[in-house]
């Protein structure tokens, strides 16, 4: 992992090996090996164990930007047990497997590669019987990755609804809640079509509060949210009438007026045969950037695990907390922060949530003496950018203005990148095979 090397020096190299520390607790191969277990007759999940007959099927799918990995763990878990299966993960993000097919498609739009990715694992269900056994791994990028639409609906009409509903800054519950009105295998229609097979389904959150609902649009999991629901979403954004859009809520309107069926509710019987299990969070990065941190000789505090909001504020009022909290008198401080802000693109650069961040927190430190700060997304994409995030202090903006870089200008065109691309404060980690939102990390010396 590359970061740039100025300021900062030895502060910003503990931030990076904070960041670090965070990343290993996130690696989704090892958060398998934690929550799976088979000894040849018997499957463990978690704390519930199923018998495994010798004549059962087991088939291994799931579509994610961490899936394929966790697929590897399963594999070296299982072996020749497994009977077939299909991953779907994002570009880059593929390993080598020898009994689970992975496939690669579109992110953070899907692509034709999406909806051949969705049929294919909606296939490999078939003729399933109550002996065998669905292990499906979900890790964020889901929702884009697998997809099987709803008739009358196209690859042209998805894209525009998903393009349309993350440009107006909406959050992934929002954006989830009407792909899965759009989908045959969101909003719990994934477990339904696995009928009547167990399900066990192994989840890397990258939601904010770990809801299984909107992880990856919820596949294996009981939908709180209506089609009506969807139309408010709709109802929020500025769309300007972009064609693509029109089938779209044409079929969101039949499902209001019940013309459509709705996704399986908490009620349906069939949630009884459905095991879902979250073997990675947030929550647990950030508890190992803490451990790491203290480690380091910091004394640390979690700010907050529920970061959301729009980037550049949030980076502005943790920017401010750290400056109050340094006024204070505090020193050889850690303060941490998880969650995923959204950005509410209105200028034409390049950029993400953590670079928008860290560019609204440079402004707002700029001149102050001993504060760094990093953010970066744990699966190494952040946005349109190549890059995860940035890391920044009080001399970020003074040295960006002294090779005439406009700090202020270049966050009002979301042109993050191109900042900190010149200043080489980029955190570059490339594809990391895990997702459980973003990090932030605050160190006053």
């Amino acid at each position: 992992m590359a970061t740039g090397v100025d300021a900062g020096g030895q502060t910003r190299k503990h931030a990076t090996q904070i960041f670090q520390a965070a990343l290993a607790s996130a690696d989704a191969h090892a958060a398998v090996f934690r929550n799976l277990a088979f000894d040849g007759a018997s499957l463990t999940i978690g704390k519930v164990s199923a018998p495994l007959a010798s004549h059962a099927r087991v088939v291994v799918i799931g579509a994610g930007k961490a899936s394929a990995r966790m697929g590897l763990a399963v594999e070296e878990m299982l072996g020749s047990r497994i009977n077939g299966g299909l991953i779907s993960v994002k570009d880059g993000h593929g390993v080598s497997t020898r009994f689970i097919q992975v496939r690669e498609a579109g992110h953070p739009l899907p692509d034709a590669r999406s909806l051949a990715n969705g049929r294919a694992i909606l296939q490999s269900l078939n003729g399933l019987t109550a002996h065998d056994v669905v292990l499906c791994l979900i890790s964020g990028g889901g929702s884009a990755l697998m997809e099987v639409l709803a008739d009358g609906l196209t690859l042209s009409n998805v894209r525009a609804v998903t393009d349309t509903v993350m440009r107006a800054g909406a959050d992934i519950s929002d954006l989830n809640c009407v792909r899965k009105h759009l989908s045959l295998l969101k909003g719990g229609q994934l477990a339904r079509a696995a009928q009547p097979a167990a399900i066990f389904s192994l989840i890397l959150s990258d939601v904010v509060g770990n809801d299984l609902s909107a992880i990856a649009s919820g596949p294996t999991c009981p939908d709180p949210t209506t089609f009506a629901d969807a139309l408010q979403v709709i109802s929020r954004c500025d769309h300007g009438g972009i064609p693509a859009m029109k089938p779209v809520i044409g079929h969101l309107e039949r499902g209001a007026r019940g013309e459509l069926s709705e996704t399986p509710k908490p009620d349906e019987p069939f949630w009884n045969n459905v095991r879902n299990l979250i073997i990675g969070s947030n929550e647990i990065a950030i508890e190992a950037a803490a451990r790491e941190a203290r480690a380091l000789g910091y004394t640390t505090e979690i700010a907050t695990l529920a970061m959301q909001g729009e980037a550049r504020e949030v980076g502005r009022t943790l920017a401010e907390l750290a400056c109050r909290r340094r006024a204070e008198g505090a020193h050889q401080l850690c303060l941490l922060a998880g969650g995923e802000t959204t950005v509410t693109v209105r200028g034409l650069g390049i950029g993400g949530r953590n670079q928008e961040l860290t560019l609204a927190s440079a402004l707002a430190l700029d001149g102050t003496n001993d504060v760094t700060l990093l953010s970066a997304a744990t699966d190494g994409g952040d946005g349109s950018s190549d890059a995860a995030g940035a890391v920044v202090n009080g001399a970020t903006i003074r040295r960006g203005s002294s090779i005439g870089l406009d700090a202020q200008v270049m966050l009002e065109q979301n042109d993050s990148h191109h900042f900190f691309r010149a200043l080489g404060d980029q955190v570059i980690t490339g594809p990391t095979l895990t997702n459980v939102n973003d990090v932030v990390m605050i160190l006053i010396e």
